[in-house]
């Protein structure tokens, strides 16, 4: 164990979101499953937090839960917290939801840390240059299923850009991508 209390032979990502009950959480369930099942689960650490804190301390938000269980997916037990800028120096990866957290996670990241934060729809091959994952809270099933549909795909791309043949993973950018500059 590391000072932080992770395992240092994991590689460690954390989503963030606006307030850490919707986007966040489906992508932790959704990259924490799709390791598992891809046979690379046990090499991620995998965390979410958003970039207030207004919802700190509630659950997933209902709407994303019922999206994910119609998926097979559980979002139960995760509390939301507040994004905290060390953190960036104790994650290997920071994927960012939307423009406005990226935003803010690369000037919290500086220069020396600022390729570790990311977008989530750099790993998504249907993006076309968007770099926002709609936030479907308040909104209909349906804008909890886009939203999932993008978490997915995002999800994947990163586990396609994944390599674990060093014995310990290490994410290999999608070529050409360089998002926080679109």
């Amino acid at each position: 164990m590391s000072d932080d209390g992770t395992r240092a032979d994991r590689y460690r990502i954390c989503f963030v979101g606006c307030s850490d009950v919707c986007r966040s959480p489906m992508a932790v369930a959704v990259l924490s499953k799709l390791a598992t099942e891809r046979g690379v689960g046990h090499l991620l650490e995998v965390d979410s937090a958003g970039t207030n804190g207004a919802r700190a301390g509630e659950s997933t938000d209902p709407g994303a839960l019922y999206a994910l269980a119609a998926r097979g997916y559980d979002g139960t037990g995760h509390l939301a917290r507040q994004f905290d800028p060390s953190w960036i120096a104790a994650r290997d990866l920071v994927v960012a939801l939307d423009r406005s957290g990226l935003r803010l996670l690369s000037i919290e990241a500086g220069e020396e840390l600022a390729t570790r934060v990311v977008p989530a729809r750099q790993f998504d091959p249907a993006s076309h240059g968007t770099l926002d994952v709609p936030d479907p809270y308040g909104g209909s099933h349906e804008e909890f299923d886009r939203s999932l549909d993008i978490i997915e795909r995002a999800c994947a791309g990163i586990l396609d850009h994944l390599d674990t043949s060093g014995g310990r993973a290490a994410l290999t950018p999608p070529a050409g991508a360089d998002a926080r500059r679109r």
